[in-house]
């Protein structure tokens, strides 16, 4: 099975190779979904990473560089799964905020001129 600690495996035994962007595409789409078999190199996923990559690096990455990609790929998906758990506390923050009529619009910050005067006023 190709998972994660597969492809680290790999790059530990190998600290001066170059990697080629495709392969470097596995190994953070491993790192993101548990495992990448061959059946999903086809998938929109691994070839939207796999693009990201080539334009980002070319053809080959470092092996620091493809460490650093399974590490950004990790902290995402960890992300994303905190960002899915519902909690008694957040519904509850919600619910109150719809109340209030949802979230804030952004405002511009007000400009201030060296004399002290609100530039917008002018």
């Amino acid at each position: 099975m190709r998972n994660e600690q597969h492809y680290r495996r790999m790059l530990e035994q190998n600290q001066s190779a170059g990697v080629g962007f495709t392969l470097v595409a596995a190994m953070v789409y491993a790192a993101r979904y548990g495992s990448c078999e061959p059946a999903d190199h086809g998938t929109d996923e691994w070839k939207t990473i796999a693009r990201r990559l080539k334009s980002e690096y070319g053809e080959n990455l470092t092996v620091d560089e493809c460490s650093a990609e399974m590490d950004r790929a990790n902290q995402s998906a960890a992300a994303a799964k905190l960002r899915a758990i519902k909690s008694e506390k957040r519904s509850e923050q919600s619910r109150i905020n719809g109340k209030r009529g949802g979230r804030p619009t952004k405002t511009q910050p007000t400009q201030v001129a060296a004399d002290g005067d609100n530039v917008a006023q002018k």
